[in-house]
């Protein structure tokens, strides 16, 4: 992953700046990073915190856990919750 689609990860998530250089995400909202590396996959999970520095990221989840990756070997991410969050019904439910 290059430094330009971290970036607009962590824009898209509406993550915080923090005085240290790193980023929160807002209140409900957690992000979920998806690693590769010579075949072997990792997705972390729930994450609230993120910092990068020198292509190093650090990621903590929601229970206090810190993930130390390589940006290289990010490929992908996803952000859950937030505001647009539909309260319909889940499938396979009727009524």
């Amino acid at each position: 992953m290059t430094k330009d689609m971290f970036d607009t990860i962590l824009e898209r998530a509406e993550c915080t700046a923090r005085d240290d250089g790193g980023s929160e995400l807002p209140e409900g909202k957690t992000l979920t990073l998806y690693l590769s590396r010579d075949g072997a996959s990792l997705q972390v999970g729930r994450v609230i915190e993120v910092k990068l520095d020198s292509g190093i990221v650090e990621a903590v989840n929601n229970k206090g856990e810190l993930f130390i990756m390589a940006l290289e070997d990010l490929f992908a991410a996803s952000v859950s919750g937030g505001s647009k969050s539909s309260k319909g019904r889940k499938a396979g439910f009727l009524g």
